[in-house]
Order: structure tokens, then sequence, then C-alpha cells
């Protein structure tokens, strides 16, 4: 995962790379979709799923 700033981030795109990043740094492991998907407070599997390609697709995370 790059630590560099990514191109624009929506707000749920920030909020989801710090979440991975601190669990990371923390738990030396990334969280699971349902971890990110409360913390972040989605509504659902699929809109993590989606928020996380639009990560990759900035090269946010890979």
């Amino acid at each position: 995962m790059a630590n560099h700033r990514a191109e624009y981030l929506i707000d749920k795109q920030e909020r989801i790379l710090a979440y991975i990043r601190h669990t990371t740094a923390d738990q030396s492991e990334a969280p699971t979709v349902d971890e990110i998907e409360t913390e972040v407070g989605l509504r659902s599997r699929s809109s993590v799923g989606y928020q996380q390609r639009g990560l990759e697709a900035k090269d946010a995370i890979r």
C-alpha cells in the first residue's frame, strides 16, 4: 500500500484509507470488509467494495 497522497479522494475513501492504514499499523494486517463497513458506517459490503475499487483506481491501495 502506498503511503503517498492519491489523486482526489472522496470523504468515504479518505475514511476507509485512514482506517486501513491505522489497522494495518496496529495489527499488522488489513481489516476485513465487515470491519471497514462498521467503522466507516457504510450500509453494505458492496458499498465497501465499490469504494475499495475506487481507491485501487486512484493508486491509493493495491
